[in-house]
């Protein structure tokens, strides 16, 4: 008796931890507000309804949630939703019908849609909220169905019972959604890059992280992966082209707008006008003409007394009101109009944003093909090698790139207490596969006794050597040129350099920006063009008016022996060899000038001894402005460590200026070295 009461105190406080957590969940859950709509959190609600738990609670705690993010008639209306979908659940119970959970989202989706349309009969809105609203009740629908197997594993799943992949996902995009809904600092203008990016990274994780424990069917998954991630891209790319659509500038009034401001203009003056009844002036406002008065008005931001018909001007006697009221209104039409514009460039630049995800997308389904399975030959004598040092690895399987680079994914973990590196591991992939073979910067340095995740990659004949050498603007403290050398997952690494505008602590900020959202979308997977794109969005959607800032890129691919360069607003890049130096150059727009950003683009080989010089323009305003150019003194030049002649190169244009900085000066040599 005493073991059965323990046991069921036991399951009672278990329950009590699943449905806390049920209830956590929904408070963050809440919190995922994105372009001022939270289908997730009623998502949750109704996913977890039909189920029981901590129903009124999971309800509280997801509008408390949502308080934080959302207008209260927001709130209003998603909690009318809930207690929508409460009152029915009652109805149908009262008559024997049991309630499922098709039946929760939908009734979900449809309490909220109708609950939507009749806030737009009492606030004011735009198009973009009708479709909006629309978008949300399916988005509802298809998130209920997504979190509905995970709720299930949540309140009724076992120790003994691992998750299956429905499960599993589902646990993965709820966890994941919550995170973001965390108290968190980030850029708005990529939250919704942001969302795309980290739910489709979770989602891959896992569906290559179970390969290992289920090969049965595993060619059919991979079909199915790359379906449902082609048609997320489609879908990125409809709404890219829905906000595409509604986004056409108006620049001046139309003519039932004209008409509107002079009848009320009239009602303003011509009503309370003693001399009404007998003014004549009172039609010339009704002719067509006074159109293209308004229109030449608005161009020249007011409306002078000349412009108007001379039978006017002989008739009213309050004539310098009427002036008075006219301007007023044309300054008001202005700024409604500069208003109306500004939310149409912001919805250029989401559509950019969507646009780019959406070929992120499309990207990651075409990598998903060369996904393939090691030989069993190969993966059983690298387990046999690996066990003889007491290594477990399961889930192995390889990856071949694009540029035909190998990939090898696997889970270990070691026996009996041993601690093996990583490298140890790395030796027998390249014995047993006969390619030089590396540990991913990404993975974890040595196998310990807990299952682990690791990714080695075919190592690269070359590797690059880079060293920078800069000086602040003479006067300033700090300087405005920021720099990065980064190795990407695909086996290339990544040099940049960027230029603010002016020079000081502003434009080392305007420069560090572009410099931190490229590394951070170049390792999401984002190609540098994409990448320049999204960043030059970010840029126009400030709110100051000069914002501009230079972009200088080096791709150097290490395994084909190539690079790329990409320029927005850059000075020249110089390629030495062998005592000959080429230039690279070509005109683009800095970051930040239009919302049609185009970039200049160049390709090279290279081989070991090459050397890549990058600069910004106060070193290359100074080999232009004196005699001798760089190409001159690099041929002159016998100093050949990297290190060296970044500083060389800097002091020789100091040189050339009397010690004098009038610019920020950087430069960046990187030496292609054999491996």
């Amino acid at each position: 008796m005493p073991v059965t009461v323990k046991n069921e105190v036991s399951v009672m406080k278990q329950i009590q931890r699943r449905m806390l957590l049920q209830v956590l969940l929904g408070f963050v859950l809440g919190r995922v507000a994105v372009f001022g709509i939270n289908p997730v959190g009623v998502a949750y609600f109704a996913a977890g309804f039909t189920e029981g738990g901590a129903v009124l609670p999971v309800a509280v705690t997801v509008l408390l949630g949502m308080s934080t993010v959302l207008p209260v008639e927001s709130v209003v209306i998603y909690g009318a939703s809930m207690l929508a979908l409460w009152l029915t659940a009652d109805l149908l119970k009262y008559r024997h019908i049991e309630l499922r959970m098709g039946h929760a989202a939908l009734i979900m989706a449809g309490a909220n849609f109708i609950l939507s349309w009749m806030k737009l009969l009492l606030f004011p809105y735009t198009r973009q909220n009708v479709g909006f609203y629309f978008l949300e009740a399916v988005f509802i629908l298809a998130a209920t169905r997504i979190l509905y197997e995970g709720v299930c594993y949540l309140l009724h799943g076992t120790a003994d019972r691992m998750p299956d992949r429905e499960e599993a996902v589902s646990l993965i995009l709820m966890v994941g959604a919550g995170l973001l809904g965390l108290p968190h600092t980030s850029l708005a203008a990529l939250s919704v890059t942001e969302i795309a990016v980290y739910a489709i990274l979770l989602s891959l994780g896992y569906l290559v992280g179970t390969r290992g424990q289920d090969h049965r069917g595993s060619g059919q998954m991979r079909e199915i992966l790359k379906f449902k991630l082609q048609d997320f891209s489609e879908s990125f790319r409809k709404l890219s082209r829905a906000l595409s659509d509604q986004t056409d500038k108006q620049f001046q009034m139309t003519h039932h707008e004209m008409r509107e401001m002079m009848d009320q203009i009239a009602s303003q003056v011509c009503e309370r006008c003693e001399h009404r009844e007998q003014c004549m002036g009172q039609l010339e406002l009704s002719r067509s003409e006074i159109f293209g008065m308004l229109a030449l008005a608005q161009e020249q931001g007011e409306l002078d007394v000349e412009q108007m018909p001379a039978r006017f001007l002989q008739e009213c006697i309050h004539l310098e009101r009427f002036i008075t009221e006219t301007n007023q209104n044309l300054q008001m039409t202005r700024m409604m109009m500069g208003v109306r514009n500004k939310m149409t460039e912001n919805r250029q630049v989401m559509a950019g944003q969507m646009e780019e995800v959406g070929k992120l997308v499309e990207g990651l389904a075409e990598q998903v093909e060369g996904m393939e399975e090691i030989p069993a030959d190969a993966e059983s004598r690298i387990a046999r090698r690996l066990q003889a040092k007491r290594v477990q690895a399961t889930g192995i399987m390889f990856y071949e790139k694009r540029d035909g680079r190998l990939e090898i994914h696997m889970r270990a973990r070691t026996q009996r207490g041993r601690l093996v590196t990583a490298k140890e591991v790395a030796s027998v992939l390249r014995e047993v596969l006969g390619k030089p073979i590396r540990l991913s910067e990404e993975s974890r340095q040595i196998i310990s006794r807990e299952m682990s995740y690791y990714v080695y990659e075919e190592d690269t004949p070359l590797r690059a050597i880079t060293s920078v050498a800069r000086r602040p603007k003479e006067g300033e403290e700090i300087s405005g040129d920021v720099f990065s050398c980064l190795s990407l997952p695909g086996g290339e690494t990544l040099v940049a350099l960027s230029d603010g505008m002016g020079s000081g602590q502003k434009a080392f900020e305007e420069s560090r920006t572009v410099i931190e959202l490229l590394e951070q979308m170049a390792e999401a997977g984002f190609s540098e063009m994409s990448a320049l794109k999204l960043i030059n969005s970010v840029f126009l959607s400030c709110e100051e008016t000069e914002h501009y800032v230079t972009a200088d890129i080096l791709i150097l691919n290490l395994y084909q022996g190539s690079c790329q360069f990409i320029k927005n607003g850059a000075t020249a890049t110089y390629l030495y060899r062998m005592g000959e130096t080429s230039r690279i150059e070509g005109q683009a727009l800095p970051i930040g000038v239009r919302q049609e950003m185009t970039s200049f683009t160049g390709n090279a080989d290279i081989r070991a001894g090459d050397y890549v010089i990058m600069m910004t323009d106060g070193i290359a305003d100074c080999y232009r402005e004196t005699s001798g150019s760089l190409e001159e003194y690099l041929s002159e030049c016998d100093v050949r460590e990297p290190d060296e002649l970044a500083d060389a190169i800097l002091e020789e244009a100091l040189a050339r200026q009397n010690g004098y900085a009038g610019d920020d000066m950087s430069v960046i040599v990187t030496e292609i070295q054999k491996r």
